[in-house]
């Protein structure tokens, strides 16, 4: 099977801006023949649906929109709310208090006394300092968030049979705040409502696999933990919502399923290095080999049954 992970990477390293995007989706209408491909584009954001939504029964996703580079890493880590939220804070609170030291200097350089404009002084500053610190600069090291997942659904297109009741989805826009999955769920709630839709992000560092479930009770839950298992190298952990976060498409959907690679250490139990920095550069192909396997082969336990 192609290597799709170090191809897309080589070739399409940033996906960020409408043309670059545009040079991606014209090369996954080149390689996938084996189902129709629409695009579904709501103003700049635009989803890639390969296959029938309607008549699958199980439906794979990721994001294939890459992120600005970040001054300071984004640290997932899924069970470690208090840790992560408190991490978030500290930064949140390190651009406040610089944005308003810097505030009162020009202020008082400037000799204003006038507290409104200091305020406004603040404000500029502070957006300022999160869009170049955050939003800016264009990445070109995204190989785990999120061409791993790109590179998982590419690659589980050609490894099931394509006469399965099986759809995919190559979300736009997630890096602004899961924007395109939002708008396909708009669209289609009727339709997704009791479909478990699987969405593979951040997966190719780490021998922890996470998987999330928004709901327990979905159709096939059962069977996907039964086929989804831990080998000799990949440790696999299921979790429910309330166990576990992943701030991904699969959110909006009542039957999502998050898929997240994740290393284990000491004092934080679970996390994924390096997101939305320069050093993303490690994914490794044998995490997509592992996800390609269990995930065809829970396919395969569907088909079985019809």
């Amino acid at each position: 099977m192609k290597d799709y992970l170090n191809e897309i990477n080589d070739l399409f390293p940033v996906r960020k801006k409408f043309n670059d995007k545009t040079k991606f989706i014209e090369y996954v209408k080149q390689e996938v023949t084996e189902y129709d491909i629409e695009i579904q584009q709501q103003k700049k954001t635009r989803n890639v649906v390969i296959g029938d939504i309607e008549k699958a029964k199980v439906v794979f996703t990721a994001h294939y929109d890459t992120p600005a580079r970040s001054v300071i890493p984004n640290i997932m880590m899924p069970v470690n709310k208090v840790i992560y939220f408190g991490y978030t804070i500290v930064f949140a609170m390190i651009i406040v208090t610089v944005s308003l030291t810097l505030a009162r200097h020009i202020s008082a350089m400037l000799e204003i006394d006038n507290r409104q404009i200091t305020i406004s002084i603040y404000l500029v500053i502070y957006f300022a300092s999160f869009y170049f610190m955050m939003l800016a600069f264009e990445n070109k090291h995204n190989k785990n968030d999120n061409t791993s997942g790109v590179a998982t659904v590419m690659s589980l297109i050609k490894s099931i049979d394509k006469n399965s009741n099986v759809a995919f989805i190559l979300f736009d826009d997630e890096e602004k705040g899961l924007v395109g999955s939002k708008k396909f769920y708009n669209k289609h709630k009727k339709i997704m409502e009791d479909k478990p839709l699987i969405n593979l992000d951040c997966v190719g560092n780490g021998n922890e696999i996470v998987v999330i479930l928004n709901n327990e009770e979905m159709t096939y839950a059962n069977l996907l933990k039964e086929t989804v298992v831990s080998s000799v190298r990949y440790n696999v952990r299921f979790y429910n919502k309330k166990q576990a976060m992943g701030n991904s498409d699969q959110k909006h959907f009542k039957n999502g399923v998050g898929v997240f690679a994740c290393h284990k250490g000491k004092f934080i139990k679970l996390y994924t290095p390096y997101i939305h920095t320069s050093k993303d550069t490690v994914a490794d192909v044998e995490n997509i080999d592992f996800l390609i396997k269990r995930l065809t082969n829970f396919v395969n336990k569907i088909n079985e049954e019809r």
